[in-house]
């Protein structure tokens, strides 16, 4: 029987969880997003479930990276792949493409933007063209994402950005990769990187911390971030050097801590290829999900033990969400989308006829806010 999608959008956001067996039911009504690419490189935004059926999918302008949901506003932000010169905004519940904003002449994006705690102003990660800097663009979304102003983003190629939860303190990972739209992904400063984790004050622009590496590791850059509620922050890594240095590719900071590169054995490094592509924390903060789509793998770290969890074999995967306590839903450029339980045991693929992208995130219906079962 054919799913209606209107119907089936209706029952999921409807926020009717009921006692008893209401956390499991909370978690089979999650959504998520994630861009995508079908057989003839048209690229679109989709919403689905956690069993892959789809409740909206948006045509974008070109391949898109991350999103991001505004609070409160009943909308999904989509950023374009670096180094791309747009994001679309979506309306989370019918799919509509409300607006498709573009970078000021002189900017290009990087992929990723977060909100204020209010919905009203995106923070959106950005290139300075002419001179190499990172940039925080600042856009006022209750005035049609009108661009107000910009902060230095502390660093060079600013990638992955979050808000903790005091509402004022950004996390940013400046990766040092200096990019141009007319060289597309070409490096253009392999020998000056300078990655660094960035704290910015959002009011004021302040830059209130700088956590740099080891001057041996300046060719690993800073890439992804994740963020346990306890303020606790996780970042995957892209290495620029040769496989055999063997480099950290993962590591946390604890608030007000310095960073803390994960021990992790040297086979299973290697077998990362250089390049972790998402980051995620389980519902609990429990586990942090490493992926790499050029491994084919799934790192599963144990935070109470600080140890490695597993490995797990999947082909291209890249996208991670939380699905509960030590389980998440992984995408794959490959092998679709796939959920992976708290044993480790990898379940069927769905929507396996599109090339998912680097990143999924959950859509959190206005509701369950208030249903201390559905948190």
């Amino acid at each position: 029987m054919a799913i209606d999608r209107r119907e089936l959008l209706a029952g999921l956001l409807s926020g009717l969880c009921v006692t008893g067996g209401a956390h499991a039911e909370c978690l089979r009504q999650r959504l998520f997003v994630s861009c995508r690419l079908d057989g003839h490189a048209n690229a679109s935004v989709a919403c689905f479930d956690a069993e892959g059926r789809e409740v909206f999918a948006t045509s974008l302008p070109a391949r898109g990276h991350d999103l991001t949901q505004r609070p409160g506003g009943g909308e999904v932000v989509v950023f374009a792949r670096r180094p791309g010169d747009w994001y679309a905004v979506v309306d989370q519940q019918s799919g509509r493409l409300l607006t498709v904003v573009h970078a000021p002449e002189g900017r290009h994006l990087y992929g990723h933007g977060v909100f204020t705690a209010d919905g009203r102003l995106l923070q959106v990660t950005e290139n300075d063209i002419a001179t190499g800097n990172g940039v925080i663009g600042i856009y006022d979304a209750t005035d049609g994402y009108r661009r107000i102003g910009e902060w230095s983003s502390g660093g060079i190629g600013p990638h992955d950005i979050m808000l903790y939860a005091d509402g004022r303190t950004l996390a940013v990972a400046n990766g040092g990769l200096r990019t141009h739209p007319e060289t597309g992904r070409e490096v253009l400063n392999p020998g000056d990187m300078k990655p660094n984790l960035a704290f910015i004050d959002l009011l004021t622009g302040d830059l209130l911390a700088r956590q740099e590496l080891d001057a041996s590791l300046a060719l690993l850059s800073l890439r992804h971030l994740a963020m346990r509620s306890d303020g606790t922050l996780a970042f995957g890594c892209q290495y620029q050097g040769s496989m055999d240095d063997e480099p950290p590719l993962l590591g946390v900071v604890s608030p007000g801590g310095a960073v803390n590169l994960l021990g992790i054995e040297s086979d299973v490094l290697y077998g990362m290829k250089n390049y972790i592509g998402s980051v995620a924390f389980d519902d609990q903060g429990d586990y942090l999900i490493a992926t790499s789509p050029r491994g084919g793998a799934v790192l599963v770290w144990d935070m109470v033990r600080g140890c490695l969890n597993r490995r797990i074999a999947m082909y291209d995967v890249c996208g991670a969400a939380a699905v509960g306590q030590g389980a998440f839903l992984l995408s794959s450029g490959n092998a679709g989308v796939k959920a992976l339980d708290a044993g480790g045991r990898l379940g069927s693929a769905h929507a396996s006829e599109w090339i998912w992208d680097n990143h999924m995130e959950r859509i959190v219906p206005a509701d369950e806010t208030s249903n201390p079962a559905c948190r």
